[in-house]
C-alpha cells in the first residue's frame, strides 16, 4: 500500500525541483540576452531587447516566481543603457520593456530607474534624446502599482519643479508633461503630492504669466 505522505512528499520535492530548474534556466536566459543587448549589430540588439521584454513578461505572470536582486540590477542598468542606444527602434523597445520591468521588480529598482531618467531630463547637455527619457519617465508613472506611487512622487516632484523654474524650454515643457502624469496618477492620493498642491499652482500661475508676457 502506498503511504500518502510519501506520495505528497515526492510529489511537493519534485515540483520544487522544477521550479528551481525552470527558474535556473530562465536566469541563464536573461543572462545570455543582456550580453546580446551589447551586440555591436543593431539588429541583435534590438532582438535580444524585444526576447528580453517577453522574458520578464512571462516572470510577471508566474506566481511566486521572482528575479535575484543582482539579475533585476543587472536588467535594470542594461534597459537603461539602451536608452541612450543609436538606433530609434532600440530605443523603442527599451522604451516598451521598461514598462513590463517596472511591474517586475523590486521598489529599490523602480526608484533608481526614476532617479537615473530625471538626471536624464533636466541634463541641460542631453536634448537629443530628451524625449525618450522623458518618454520613459512618463512610462514610470502610468505603469508603476499604485503602492508605489507616494515614495516615487516624493522622489520626482521637487526635481521636476526645479526643472521648471530653470527656465529652459525644452526641459520645462518635458517636466511639466511628466508631473501632468504624475498628478493624474497620484494627484489626490499621494501624501508628497497633495502637500505639493500650493507649489504646483502657484508654478502653474507663473508659467502663464510668463507665457502671456
Amino acid at each position: 500500500m502506498v503511504n500518502p505522505t510519501t506520495t505528497a512528499t515526492t510529489i511537493i520535492s519534485t515540483t520544487t525541483t522544477t521550479t528551481t530548474m525552470s527558474s535556473t534556466a530562465s536566469e541563464t536566459n536573461i543572462h545570455a540576452l543582456l550580453k546580446k543587448t551589447e551586440h555591436y549589430d543593431k539588429d541583435e540588439r534590438y532582438m535580444a531587447t524585444s526576447d528580453l521584454c517577453e522574458v520578464l513578461k512571462r516572470t510577471r505572470g508566474e506566481s511566486g516566481r521572482g528575479l535575484d536582486a543582482p539579475t533585476e540590477r543587472r536588467i535594470c542598468t542594461a534597459v537603461l543603457r539602451l536608452l541612450h542606444d543609436k538606433s530609434n527602434d532600440v530605443q523603442a523597445i527599451a522604451v516598451k520593456t521598461l514598462g513590463v520591468l517596472l511591474t517586475t521588480v523590486q521598489e529599490e529598482q523602480v526608484l533608481e530607474i526614476a532617479d537615473s531618467l530625471a538626471d536624464q531630463v533636466l541634463d541641460a547637455s542631453k536634448s537629443e534624446l530628451r524625449d525618450v527619457y522623458a518618454i520613459g519617465l512618463r512610462t514610470l508613472v502610468q505603469t508603476i502599482p499604485p503602492r508605489m506611487g507616494d515614495p516615487t512622487s516624493q522622489r520626482l516632484v521637487g526635481r521636476l519643479l526645479e526643472g521648471i523654474r530653470g527656465n529652459q524650454e525644452e526641459i520645462v515643457l518635458s517636466c511639466l508633461d511628466i508631473l501632468t502624469d504624475l498628478l493624474g496618477r497620484f494627484g489626490a492620493t499621494a501624501v508628497a503630492m497633495t502637500r505639493q498642491h500650493e507649489p504646483i499652482l502657484r508654478m502653474c500661475l507663473h508659467q502663464i504669466h510668463n507665457a502671456e508676457a
